[in-house]
Order: C-alpha cells, then sequence, then structure tokens
C-alpha cells in the first residue's frame, strides 16, 4: 500500500514515477495473501518532510475479488513512528471511491482510490496507509512484500473495521506477518 506523489497525471500508475513512495519498511514483493473481510491494514510510509498533498493511496492486486465490493483506502497520522507496539492513528482522509477489485491484469494491478486526495499534510507528520476490503463473496489476492522489519511495527491491523470513511480516530494492533505491499501517490 503506498502514496502516489505531487505533480503526475491521474489514471494508471507508473512505478517509475520519481514521486511514488514505495513503503517505508518494505522488502521485495515474494508473494500474494488474501485480504481478510472487513479487516484494515496500515502501513507506514514515513515522516513528511515538507508540506505535502498525497493524491492516491494503491495496493497491487494479483488475483480478483469476487461479490459485492465494498473497500476503501485512506491516509492516517500518528505522533509516533513504528515501535513494535499498537497505534492510535487519526484520519487525515479516506474514500470508499475505489477502483473495480474484480477485475485484475494478468501480472498484477494497481488499485486505489479513484479520485485523488486534495488535503495538504504539514511537515513532520508520520503517515500511515490504509487499505481495507470486504467483497460479499471472496476477497482479492493482494502483493505483499516479507519484511524483517514487519515486527517493528511497521505495519498495523485492524480486526473488524467500520469503513475508514466512517473513524475519527482508531486503535490498531500490531501485525506479525507478512506486509500487503502499498505505494503513496501525491499529484
Amino acid at each position: 500500500m503506498g502514496l502516489l506523489a505531487e505533480s503526475g497525471t491521474t489514471g494508471q500508475i507508473a512505478v517509475t514515477n520519481a514521486n511514488i513512495f514505495p513503503p517505508a519498511l518494505a522488502g521485495p514483493i515474494d508473494g500474494a495473501t488474501l485480504a481478510t473481510g472487513a479487516r484494515a491494514v496500515f502501513h507506514y510510509v514515513g515522516q513528511t518532510q515538507k508540506t505535502i498533498t498525497p493524491a492516491y493511496v494503491f495496493v497491487i492486486g494479483s488475483v480478483a475479488g469476487v461479490g459485492t465490493q465494498v473497500a476503501e483506502v485512506g491516509i492516517f497520522s500518528s505522533p509516533l513512528a513504528p515501535n513494535r507496539t499498537a497505534q492510535t492513528l487519526t484520519k487525515v482522509v479516506a474514500t470508499g471511491t475505489v477502483d473495480d477489485l474484480t477485475v485484475v491484469a494478468v501480472g498484477g494491478d494497481y488499485k486505489g482510490n479513484s479520485t485523488a486526495f486534495t488535503t495538504a499534510v504539514a511537515e513532520g507528520v508520520h503517515l500511515w496507509a490504509a487499505f481495507r476490503c470486504d467483497m460479499s463473496v471472496t476477497e482479492p489476492q493482494l502483493y505483499y512484500t516479507n519484511s524483517p522489519l514487519t515486527n517493528a511495527g511497521g505495519q498495523l491491523i485492524k480486526a473488524s473495521a467500520s469503513a475508514l470513511t466512517s473513524y475519527t480516530t482508531l486503535t490498531t494492533t500490531l501485525a506479525i506477518s507478512g506486509q500487503i505491499t502499498t505505494f503513496l501517490s501525491m499529484v
């Protein structure tokens, strides 16, 4: 999961874009995992070094989900960097208008918010990219990274999460397995 950076175009996201920030704690992509229904995943992106306007949060789908789609992406902040404990996160912005997760291109496909976010984030903020999905039949499979730093708190989860759009703040738990790969983009 991640953010696409300022300046660029909407639509297909090119991984070579200099404004894409890969997850701060990611290792190489090494497999795919099922997103668990109604579980929100928060991936640490990093601390802002200047005021930025993140535009997109997206995941890389490897196998399409089945059924009615309920999904959200968002950007959350925390007062602390990953610290091997649960964290309380504050919503910066979130949306339920997400690309179709029932169709995935061969070899993987970027899926995220369909319309760019326009909320500015101040310098010095710890940012987390968020993804939640609860398909009516089968969850999509998403590429993940297997990083030894996962246990350092770089990925947090919220089991049985409500829609990301409904939160102001929420308390998460530490994830202890492979990290879903995310990217943060600003356009």
